[in-house]
């Protein structure tokens, strides 16, 4: 097995497990993480399940990742000029 495919096995299988373990602690009632409680109050706030308020705040930081590294790029090459349409 290529080293890239046992990276992307073992990351599969950590998620995994990570998803079991946040599972478990929302049925114990012992609370989560801060990004548990996040999740969950997403989940409370738009009535949906925690897996889908998981995958929007994800795909949030994802976007926000993605915006911030276009406007550093942007920035890095543009004048203020340009960046401010002066």
């Amino acid at each position: 097995m290529s080293k890239i495919m046992s990276k992307i096995v073992m990351v599969f299988v950590v998620m995994n497990l990570i998803g079991i373990a946040v599972a478990l602690f929302l049925e114990s009632g012992l609370g989560s993480d801060s990004v548990g409680l996040l999740c969950d109050g997403i989940r409370h706030t738009f009535l949906i399940s925690f897996g889908n308020a998981s995958l929007f705040y994800n795909l949030l930081i994802i976007l926000i990742a993605c915006l911030q590294i276009t406007l550093k790029r942007n920035a890095s090459s543009a004048t203020a000029e340009r960046l401010f349409h002066f």
